[in-house]
């Protein structure tokens, strides 16, 4: 009855909080719905008003430009005109309409720049960009008018990062033919920018919300690409996408020329895409036919960015980058290291690369900037089809010689194209006398498949079948079989049966479309043989071999002095020096300064490699001797390491650059040894570095006498009156977190609930702890050791002794590392008497507090 009682009030707590949330959720979506039609009105009117500015404006140049009228008649005319009320003085300065800018205060102001050149330029603001410069200026096109001075603009940054306003697509600095085309020309004021209700479109996730669906997606993309300029080319050296992703082009410059080289009578063409937003319109396009199962992202290392990619260059008739300068570009965007990108940022991914490929041109963005309108269609193709194809080819031919082969004799499962898992060993046994007859050809076919030759083979037969050159092979067709027909006739091979092949087809037909690319066919046929060779008995002894060869390493390691080490070059072959990963850690290393003492003594011990092979072999689910990294397989390894160790553990993004360097042949996975010595490198990076002296606490122990002092004047604080308790030494913890992670405990030991509150508060508890801890301190050291297990037996024998369930050495470990806080792995008698006295009170803190304990209002009694 008291079990039910406390779950019906549990779950009557957890509706009313479900409900508070509903109600919560929908005023805050009405009034963000109200707050986005608002400023949607507000955009219309302030728009319908710059238009109308805009057509006079047009009209005003272009009577100045005849000759018909001065400067300073203009100047006269427009700030004798009413303000418009999108424009509000800034500073000291009056703005006035004309373009959108400043009014002008002297003659060197031309269409609302606002410049100065005496000797030099100082600022001038074109168009939303700040440029500067120390030399002069000779002559350029900006908006379409010709300006001559003596100053010569030398630099110029960009940041391609609209400004949006909630719930409409922004129509930025249109630009166009102004003197002829005045109908189009939509300018936005600088004043009426900074009253309007923007925000900045910094990141997908934001101007997309997850409950979008695809269609919905794509319909605000549109809007973004339809409103969006893009920056000019001339002296652009480095863009920031989406307010985030900075790419320098002086330093990938280098990379592509060669590749700028072999286009260059292209090279106008694709500065007139860049400028007019064709790259960004094809490349959203180009996404959604690449995102067949409309998942918001494409994965680099199945090849869908590859894809995408191609597919925009193929449509201004460029052959695509090389995988190496893809590749390049890519970990600019991927910050994070999740081998995925969304649609904004694979759009802006295709902007950079053509940004990259002018920039290989030291001629392009030298030249002077045009004004532009979008390519005809049907412009003159420079490069053939046959050459597309010779393009496609030899990046499959890429993808081979980076495949990751794995034994076949010691392999039991592998991950195909980082998202098919297939174990050999139940794809073997619905193999009956074909595996038989093909047995005898085990010791011929095992270097073959562990080869490059292989997958050439295979490619080279998927291409005889594919002679429509779509690129894929259909099911229904027959081609699929017949594919896998060939190539085990090629290697005189038995062949599966029909119903085989279509069991492993349905694996990596994972869109459901029935045909695969060349890739999953090769992967078809691969694991098809695999498991065609496949001997339960000679894989596990092989694996147990494997196993016994990194244990073995493990236990012989002999690490090398922390402190005195500012670098090792781990497995001879990949040189880390920790002092460079270190410093993008500092949150982390300041996370975990108060472990470096107890981290020191496990990694020059030799125990935090043998626990960390511990972690390994658990992560490692599939038994297949490898953790990948875009599955996330690696970093849950990492985490798994440091929280093991109690340390808070670094970001992915923090990771992925040593990760990188780890796998050196960019397989995107690594093996056991691999992970041991990046989870190694890690943490030494993270305390490589010695803290001040002065902040290193220094906890000395209380004699045995002294501690039989403290308890004869020691009061227990009651349970479940505060949330939270301050021990000896500043020492303080959360009751209320702590029993959230103690359910299974508290669950247990529910039935002793109101035993153990008498006991702890008439100080039973402490005092019967003390007799078990000069029990379990048999060498009178007045301290018990964490590493020999003397901690956990004490905490146990206390648990055992009130006949309770003990918690899990995981919570005992958390709570540990909270009370040794000099980090020498030991703890004194005082110290383990407040551990058990927060265990207990851990375990029954949420049965008895209920709903009344507040920690802003608790006390902290001192223990």
């Amino acid at each position: 009855h008291e079990d039910r009682s406390a779950f019906d009030e549990r779950l009557a707590a957890l509706q009313n909080l479900q409900e508070n949330a509903h109600m919560a959720h929908s005023r805050d979506r009405a009034s963000l719905q109200a707050g986005i039609a608002d400023a949607f009105r507000e955009w219309e009117r302030a728009q319908t008003e710059l238009r109308r500015e805009g057509a006079e404006l047009q009209l005003e140049i272009a009577a100045f430009t005849r000759g018909e009228t001065s400067i300073d008649t203009v100047t006269e005319t427009r700030e004798s005109s009413p303000r418009s009320k999108h424009e509000t003085p800034r500073g000291s300065r009056r703005a006035t309409p004309l373009m959108g800018a400043r009014g002008l205060s002297s003659p060197d102001q031309w269409t609302g720049y606002n410049q100065s050149s005496e000797d030099t330029l100082g600022e001038c603001q074109w168009a939303g960009y700040n440029q500067s410069s120390e030399e002069t200026l000779g002559e350029s096109q900006w908006e379409g008018y010709n300006q001559s001075s003596e100053d010569t603009l030398e630099e110029c940054t960009d940041t391609l990062q609209p400004a949006f306003p909630a719930g409409a697509a922004y129509p930025q600095f249109l630009r166009g033919n102004l003197l002829n085309d005045v109908s189009q020309a939509t300018f936005v004021s600088e004043s009426s920018l900074s009253t309007s209700p923007v925000r900045n479109f910094t990141a997908s996730e934001e101007t997309l919300p997850a409950s979008r669906g695809p269609q919905e997606v794509g319909e605000v993309s549109q809007s973004w690409v339809s409103s969006y300029v893009s920056p000019w080319m001339v002296g652009r050296t480095k863009v920031t996408y989406l307010g985030r992703y900075l790419v320098l082009f002086d330093e990938l410059a280098p990379a592509f020329a060669p590749t700028s080289a072999s286009c260059s009578d292209r090279l106008a063409d694709i500065a007139q895409a860049v400028e007019s937003g064709a790259v960004l319109r094809n490349a959203l396009e180009a996404f959604q036919s690449t995102d067949r199962g409309q998942m918001g992202s494409l994965s680099y290392t199945d090849g869908s960015v590859h894809e995408m990619i191609s597919t925009v260059f193929q449509r201004f008739d460029l052959l695509p980058p090389s995988d190496d300068l893809l590749q390049l570009v890519y970990m600019k965007f991927d910050l994070d290291g999740t081998m995925a990108l969304d649609l904004h940022c694979c759009m802006c991914l295709a902007d950079a690369l053509a940004r990259a490929l002018l920039h290989g041109d030291p001629n392009t963005t030298r030249s002077r900037s045009r004004l532009i309108c979008p390519s005809p269609a049907g412009s003159p193709r420079r490069h053939s089809s046959a050459n597309w194809l010779q393009w496609k080819r030899s990046s499959l031919d890429d993808w081979v010689e980076h495949f990751p082969s794995p034994p076949m004799a010691s392999t039991s499962s592998f991950t195909y194209l980082d998202k098919v898992p297939v174990r050999f060993g139940e794809l073997s046994s619905s193999f009956g006398q074909e595996k038989a007859n093909n047995s005898g050809q085990r010791s011929r076919m095992a270097p073959i498949v562990e080869s490059r030759s292989f997958p050439r083979t295979a490619l080279r037969l998927f291409h005889s079948f594919d002679a429509e050159k779509e690129g894929v092979l259909a099911w229904n067709s027959g081609k699929i079989k017949d594919f896998v027909k060939s190539v085990f006739e090629h290697y005189d091979l038995e062949l599966p049966t029909e119903a085989q092949i279509s069991q492993l087809f349905c694996k990596f037909d994972t869109e459901r479309k029935m045909r695969l690319g060349p890739r999953e066919c090769f992967c078809l046929v691969d694991a098809l043989v695999r498991a065609m060779f496949y001997t339960e008995e000679r894989a596990s002894i092989i694996e147990t071999q494997a196993q016994g060869t990194v244990e073995e390493w493990v236990s012989t390691y002999t690490a090398p002095a922390l402190g005195t080490t500012t670098g090792i070059t781990y497995m001879g072959r990949i040189p880390v020096n920790f002092s460079e990963v270190s410093s993008s850690m500092k949150p982390v290393i300041q996370a975990n300064a108060r472990h470096r003492r107890r981290l020191v003594d496990a990694i020059e011990s030799g125990v935090f490699m043998r626990k960390a092979f511990q972690t390994y072999n658990t992560s490692d689910v599939l038994h297949c001797g490898v953790l990948t990294w875009s599955s996330g397989e690696i970093y849950e390894f990492i985490v798994a390491v440091f929280q093991h160790n109690g340390l808070t553990p670094p970001t992915k993004a923090q990771t992925c650059p040593l990760y990188a360097l780890f796998d050196v042949e960019k397989r995107h996975h690594l093996d056991a040894r691999e992970c041991l010595c990046l989870a190694d490198a890690l943490v030494r990076a993270v305390f490589v570095e010695a803290p001040p002296q002065d902040n290193v606490v220094i906890n000395v122990g209380l004699s045995l006498p002294e501690v039989e002092e403290w308890l004869s004047h020691y009061t227990p604080p009651p349970v479940g009156k505060t949330n939270i308790l301050a021990y000896m030494d500043g020492i303080i913890v959360d009751l209320t977190d702590l029993s959230y992670t103690m359910l299974a405990a508290a669950s247990a030991n529910a039935p002793h609930t109101a035993r153990m509150v008498d006991t702890v508060e008439s100080g039973a508890l402490v005092q019967m702890a003390w007799q078990t801890y000069k029990r379990c301190d048999t060498e009178k050291r007045g301290f018990l050791a964490w590493n020999d297990g003397a901690v956990r037996e004490f905490v146990k024998a206390v648990f055992d002794q009130h006949g309770l369930a003990c918690p899990s050495e995981t919570q005992i470990d958390q709570l540990y590392t909270v009370f040794d806080a000099d980090s020498n792995m030991r703890l004194d008698a005082r110290e383990c008497l407040c551990l058990v006295d927060a265990l207990v009170r851990g375990v029954f803190h949420a049965k008895v507090s209920g709903t009344t304990a507040s920690k802003s209002d608790a006390r902290l009694p001192q223990l």
